[in-house]
């Protein structure tokens, strides 16, 4: 959890990152905000070559 954390705060602003808005300072919760879709949502989306090859530079 504690990884996780560490590494969404220093994703913050990167626009293919959900920021972590809030944790515990235990690490043992954190709060992110709602994602607008996921890999699954887009699989029609990234059957497109140049949207899987932008997701993939971008990850």
């Amino acid at each position: 959890m504690k990884r996780e954390i560490e590494i969404g705060r220093l994703l913050t602003g990167h626009p293919n990152a959900v920021p972590v808005l809030d944790h515990a300072a235990n690490h043992s919760w954190f709060v992110m905000s709602w994602a607008e879709a996921t890999a699954v949502d887009r699989r029609a989306d990234l059957k497109k070559d140049e949207a899987l090859r932008t997701l993939l530079r971008d990850v």
